[in-house]
């Protein structure tokens, strides 16, 4: 998407973090963070963000959503699920977009997976697209993988599904 995509991607990650670590809630960041980038934004350019704060002492997550996927949680017992998260109006999008509260919970064990629409909207040559179910599946499989061994694990399943496409778009 190009040079001002990947500008105002970095300009969002470093206003989320330095808004963050202000000490202000994820939701107050999200709004705030849309102010500025949503500010003359004459290219109607926009981030999808998925922000979250685990407590360690409760296993609660507090996030807030702008349009983006929702994570996915594989439970200590093996169960896969996406999160319950309603998506909010993309980061940049309009000033005076508020954005809602939410958590979930964690348990020992319990691994949560982030990703882009990338992942489930790889596709094969024929067309097909990963998909939801697809990641589900892929992270069933990666069994009792280590965090850091998850997502080449799951590169790996996405690039032997799309196959010789992904060759193409390399050498594109």
């Amino acid at each position: 998407k190009g040079v001002p995509a990947a500008l105002l991607m970095m300009s969002a990650r470093s206003m989320l973090k330095s808004v963050l670590l202000a000490g202000t809630s994820v939701v107050d960041t999200s709004n705030e963070v849309t102010v500025r980038l949503a500010f003359r934004n004459y290219l109607n350019m926009f981030v999808t963000v998925w922000m979250g704060v685990l407590d360690l002492r409760t296993g609660e997550v507090e996030f807030a959503c702008a349009g983006h996927n929702p994570p996915a949680i594989r439970r200590a017992d093996g169960t896969v699920e996406f999160a319950k998260s309603k998506p909010g109006l993309v980061i940049a999008a309009m000033e005076g977009t508020r954005y809602k509260r939410q958590t979930l919970k964690l348990n020992p064990g319990d691994t949560i997976f982030l990703y882009t629409d990338g992942v489930t909207e790889a596709t094969d040559a024929n067309e097909n697209l990963f998909g939801d179910e697809r990641l589900l599946q892929t992270l069933r499989d990666a069994g009792d993988l280590e965090p850091a061994e998850i997502c080449p694990f799951v590169k790996s399943k996405i690039d032997e599904f799309v196959g010789e496409e992904s060759k193409i778009g390399r050498a594109g």
